[in-house]
């Protein structure tokens, strides 16, 4: 008999979202788990601009609403533009702002004209820009003034920081409406799903704000001198010993390298500045 005993143990063995019987398994729970209605979206920057990186960080916290790591946990992030067409939205939005000089001289280029190989002279060209129709342009502006294939929907898997937090950069390449969503080992976060509008970048070659973002340098490695019998180890401006030497390492001293070369007589490193 199917009667609300059953069907209250079912809910509770499945842990059917939203049931009586996921509350009990619950609070039955006192152990740490992480709860997707509980983890927090953010994006690090109030306007995203099209070809620059946006920075998207998640926190993961459990069911008292705590920060929590887990190890081996997926966290991706799902993209899907809005733009129901392929029209060109730079032309559309941007062709009466845009001065001749940014196309020398020319209109904004129409990229309607199917592509096709050219034969001139005996000779079969693959280039786009000998077609007549694009022989004006250069591959960046037409790159430019055309509407982006890539971008209708991607999948971004989101690096751990080892403290609860999940970071990925993603860079839109057309503007228009995109939602934006994220799922933790394949539960979505139904209470963090966003819609941004991303807008064309400046034509002033303005660089794009840093956001915070983490710029990647050589990993830095330690070595001591341990020589008994040596004055030091000199330092110079390049590995050469007719270089100019700059400095001394002292014996026990402690310095930072990024590089290591050893030859058949001697042993140089990069030293970190």
């Amino acid at each position: 008999v199917d009667g609300n005993e059953n069907r209250f143990l079912r809910e509770f063995v499945a842990c059917a979202p939203h049931s009586a019987g996921c509350r009990l398994a619950r609070w039955l729970q006192p152990e740490s788990v992480i709860e997707p209605d509980s983890c927090e979206l953010s994006l690090s920057t109030a306007e995203v601009r099209c070809g620059w990186p946006a920075k998207f960080t998640v926190r993961t916290r459990d069911q008292y609403g705590n920060l929590v790591q887990s190890i081996g946990l997926k966290v991706e992030l799902f993209t899907q533009s809005n733009c129901k067409s392929k029209t060109n939205l730079y032309i559309d939005i941007c062709s009466g702002t845009v001065d001749d000089k940014y196309f020398g001289g020319h209109p904004v280029p129409k990229t309607y004209v199917p592509y096709e190989a050219v034969i001139k002279d005996k000779f079969r060209y693959q280039t786009i820009t000998f077609m007549k129709h694009y022989e004006n342009y250069s591959f960046e502006e037409l790159r430019l003034a055309s509407p982006s294939a890539k971008g209708d929907s991607e999948k971004l898997p989101m690096e751990s920081q080892g403290n609860g937090t999940y970071t990925v950069c993603w860079t839109p390449m057309a503007i228009g409406y995109y939602d934006i969503r994220v799922e933790v080992d394949g539960y979505p976060l139904t209470k963090q799903t966003k819609q941004i509008d991303v807008k064309e970048a400046p034509f002033n070659g303005a660089k794009p704000p840093d956001n915070g973002l983490t710029h990647s340098s050589p990993a830095t490695k330690l070595l001591q001198h341990v020589g008994k019998y040596s004055a030091g180890l000199r330092i110079r401006t390049h590995p050469s010993l007719q270089s100019e030497q700059i400095g001394v390492v002292p014996v026990k001293g402690i310095i930072g390298y990024t590089d290591e070369v050893s030859t058949s007589d001697t042993r140089l490193y990069n030293v970190h500045r």
